[in-house]
């Protein structure tokens, strides 16, 4: 949709009716990004823009009429780590539930990459039992980048690098099991 007027009519509709509200794409600085202001538009107070985490830099948290809004990036692989990381604990406490977090394992980073970044970067890895030590490990997807779809499927776990502090392969970080996330 990349008419303002539709936009701004279809988040109105959705106000209505709904506790939440969630788009995917349209929120970054570009002529046809309409959700943004089509909310300014509506009234909505923004509560942020950008967070540091990679990826999924460009999203957005506001409200309308006491609704929340979430803005999730427009690529696939953004938005996806950002409901898994930012938007399921969310719905899990507008839900109700005690537990709105995911379990999280330490596990030892298989790759012989440095990582030093200024935003934390939410790797997509398969977690596995080392067969001669017993360790879980964490082997990255082989290119982390954000158009990169095929990441999805194949990882069972997101690894989180904290930003700059630096890391490399042998270290031990935080996993988060991908069906805590999603479930």
């Amino acid at each position: 949709m990349d008419d303002m007027d539709a936009t701004r009519a279809a988040l109105n509709t959705l106000f209505a009716d709904c506790d939440l509200v969630i788009s995917v794409g349209g929120v970054s600085v570009g002529e046809k990004d309409l959700i943004r202001p089509a909310l300014e538009a509506l009234g909505a107070s923004l509560d942020f823009w950008k967070v540091r985490m990679k990826p999924g830099k460009p999203v957005a948290l506001s409200s309308v009429n006491n609704v929340p809004v979430i803005c999730l990036p427009g690529n696939p692989v953004s938005a996806y780590t950002v409901l898994a990381v930012l938007v399921s604990p969310l719905v899990r406490k507008l839900q109700g539930r005690r537990q709105c977090l995911p379990s999280r394992l330490q596990a030892t980073l298989k790759t012989d990459k440095v990582f030093n970044e200024t935003r934390d970067e939410f790797l997509r890895v398969r977690i596995m039992q080392d067969e001669q030590t017993g360790l879980l490990m964490a082997e990255p997807y082989e290119r982390q980048g954000s158009g990169m779809s095929s990441s999805l499927p194949w990882a069972n776990a997101f690894a989180r690098v904290p930003a700059v502090q630096k890391f490399t392969g042998g270290d031990r970080v935080w996993v988060y099991p991908k069906e805590d996330w999603t479930r």
